[in-house]
């Protein structure tokens, strides 16, 4: 593995921590009423998702960053990435509805139903990447 893919691994673990810990934070503090908190981490952990998923899909572009993937890892791989992007593209969809659209529209009418799906979804896939990290060093 190129030392690009060795970083990339070792970032990729770090943020699964710090991630699923300012997720966990982000859920409390809405459940205590700190809506700002919550806003505020949820706006940096999507945009910080995203940033990963652009580094992720960098992989691509230079020669032998990609690991190996054994065949009895790819249901996995292809299970992990699928789950990951649903509460990726959700909690995108959830912020800028609330940032943009009318508070009656359908994402702002349902935040509260599709945030405790999301987040599920989204913890499951950090505890995936500390997997992986696992699997693949």
């Amino acid at each position: 593995m190129s030392s690009y893919g060795d970083v990339f691994l070792y970032v990729g673990i770090v943020w699964a921590f710090i991630s699923l810990g300012l997720l966990l934070l982000a859920w409390r503090a809405v459940t205590q009423g700190n809506v700002q908190l919550h806003k505020r981490l949820m706006i940096f952990l999507a945009v910080m998702a995203w940033v990963f998923i652009a580094a992720y899909l960098l992989r691509y572009k230079i020669p032998g960053a990609i690991p190996e993937i054994a065949p009895q890892y790819i249901p996995w791989i292809a299970i992990h990435g699928t789950i990951a992007l649903v509460p990726l593209f959700g909690a995108t969809c959830l912020i800028l509805a609330r940032l943009i659209s009318r508070k009656e529209s359908h994402f702002n009418c349902y935040h509260r139903y599709y945030g405790r799906v999301f987040v599920l979804l989204w913890c499951f896939t950090h505890l995936g990447g500390m997997v992986n990290f696992w699997l693949f060093k």
